[in-house]
Parts: structure tokens; sequence; C-alpha cells
């Protein structure tokens, strides 16, 4: 399967507060490349865990799994693929991009109130997407992750995250600005994005993720990836 050209981000400016609408969707797949510093590394970090701990040949869960990126790179290597997405415009997109696949599931789902029902799971995917579910709301998300996965299988959670001080926060801002800006970011781009996601995104503690998972029943938890103000962690059950 060969994956379409990608739309351009550059120039895109929320006009309100963030929403996962047609306008992002459209330019998705180049924002979210040019936003997550080292975004490569972490996805082969991510791709090459869920391989390791059974997706090759097993069932892989995406939550939030917007326009198929996760789907893809395990079309022909998993099993049974079942994708969570609540955004109308992705659905739209990762419905028509797999239709033809008999072995993926693309289920409309808000996690804030119901997890799909599949069990057995080898490998669950959250890839910067509780970072947009309700605080009040991961614990519960995290322990049904738990709940599903086959023992032996694994959590792979990716999520932005704040500073454990007031300083080191305003570090991470300011080196992830200028990092924005270095991929082609108009300094107007970069502060309209981060108004438009104040209330929307809403980030842990790298310390908050991890007793998050703990709590949940995890008991191996490693980070594998970070840079800065991102990480990324397995969770073996």
């Amino acid at each position: 399967m060969t994956e379409p050209a990608v739309a351009s981000s550059i120039g895109h400016i929320p006009a309100g507060k963030w929403e996962f609408d047609p306008s992002v969707t459209s330019v998705f797949d180049d924002m979210i490349a040019r936003s997550i510093p080292d975004y490569a590394s972490m996805r082969e970090v991510v791709e090459s865990l869920a391989a390791r701990f059974g997706a090759d040949g097993g069932t892989l869960l995406d939550l939030g799994c917007s326009t198929g990126l996760s789907i893809h790179a395990f079309l022909n290597r998993a099993k049974r693929i079942v994708g969570v997405e609540i955004s109308e415009s992705m659905l739209d997109v990762v419905r028509e991009k797999f239709a033809s696949f008999g072995t993926v599931e693309i289920l409309p789902l808000d996690l804030r109130t119901a997890f799909p029902d599949v069990h057995d799971v080898d490998v669950t995917l959250a890839v910067f997407t509780l970072q947009f579910i309700p605080v009040e709301h991961r614990r519960r998300v995290v322990r049904s992750v738990f709940e599903s996965l086959r023992p032996g299988g694994a959590f792979i959670l990716a999520e932005k995250v704040i500073g454990d001080s007031a300083v080191s926060q305003s570090a991470f801002v300011e080196l992830y600005h200028a990092f924005k800006q270095r991929q082609g970011y108009s300094r107007e781009e970069v502060d309209r994005k981060a108004l438009a996601l104040e209330g929307r995104l809403v980030a842990n503690t790298a310390h908050e993720n991890v007793s998050m998972l703990q709590a949940a029943g995890f008991r191996d938890v490693e980070c594998v990836w970070r840079w800065v103000n991102f990480a990324a962690w397995v969770a073996v059950k």
C-alpha cells in the first residue's frame, strides 16, 4: 500500500480553540512530523517495541489512531488491528485508507465514556492521545488498557510532558518553540497554536505518567524515548 503525498502544514493557523477538524486532518501527517522533535526515531522505537511484544502476528489496539500511521506500519504483519478514533474527519480518512483490509477494524469511540470491547490484546498504542483526554478520565482508560492486554502484553504510551518545576517548564517551552521555528513555522503560527491548545492538551509530568501506569497494575515501566518535553514509555503487564 502506497501512502499518498503529504500536504504541508506551513501556514495553518487555528481559527479558535484546537479541534481535529478537516483543516487539521488534511495536513496532520506533516504537522505531527514537524511538531514532534526526533519524530522519526520515536516512531522507530514505538514500532520496534510493538513488534517485539507481539504486534507481529498478534492483535494491535491503537487508541487515537488519527490518519492511521501506526496501522499502516503493521499491515500484513498483525493478525488483527483495531483503531479507535473520535474525530469525524480523521475517521473518514482512516476508514477509506483501510477499507479493503479485512484485518483492520476502525471504531468511532470517545474514550472519556467507553473503551473498545477487545481482549487478549498483544500491544496497545496511545501515541499523543491521552494528553487530549481530560485528566479525570485517564486513570480509568489506562486501567482498561491493562485489563484488555494478555499477560506479557505491552502498552506503549507517548505523550507531551511538562517540567517538574516552573523553571524547567519555562526552559522546555523556550526550546520547543525554537525547534518549531526551525521546522518552518512562523512565530505567529507557533504562538497561535499554543494558545489554541490551552485547555485542550493538558500534559502531565513524566513522573505523573509513570505513577499512573504503575497504579493501573503494570509491573515493568520503562522510558524508552525522550526529547525535553516529549517522552514515551513501554509498560508490560
